[in-house]
């Protein structure tokens, strides 16, 4: 390719806000979403997984689920949302400074680092035994 033709190369900018548009879309679903781990789960009903983290964050049985959904709310605002502003201030105003710094430096590590605790704080729920805060 010329360097004018990689000038007018629109589809690597377009693929990195794809990935932030359904990134921020799966943060959003996960304020309303809520799937039981087992049987006997109780329901969240009338409170939302948004709310409901807040309350539950230092319970005894629900705490790691509560801390799933926390890292979960905190990382996806930090990484996929704001990648998401920053590429549609690329897109619309062609400020590509906010784009190449978020992307580059806090949604590569943040991705890498802080996609892993809501996983990771789920599997301690579904894992551990009931007296250390499993399910």
């Amino acid at each position: 390719m010329t360097p004018m033709e990689i000038e007018r190369d629109v589809d690597p900018g377009l693929a990195l806000g794809v990935s932030a548009l359904i990134g921020s879309i799966w943060w959003v679903l996960t304020w309303f979403l809520y799937f039981k781990s087992k049987e006997d789960d109780g329901d969240l009903l009338p409170v939302m997984p948004l709310i409901w983290f807040w309350r539950h964050i230092a319970s005894p049985k629900a705490g790691w689920m509560a801390a799933s959904y926390f890292s979960f709310f905190w990382g996806y605002l930090l990484v996929s949302f704001v990648e998401l502003i920053a590429w549609v201030l690329y897109a619309k105003y062609s400020m590509i400074g906010p784009a190449v710094f978020w992307y580059s430096k806090v949604g590569y590590w943040g991705s890498i680092i802080l996609y892993i605790f809501p996983w990771l704080w789920a599997m301690c729920h579904l894992a551990l035994p009931t007296e250390l805060g499993g399910r």
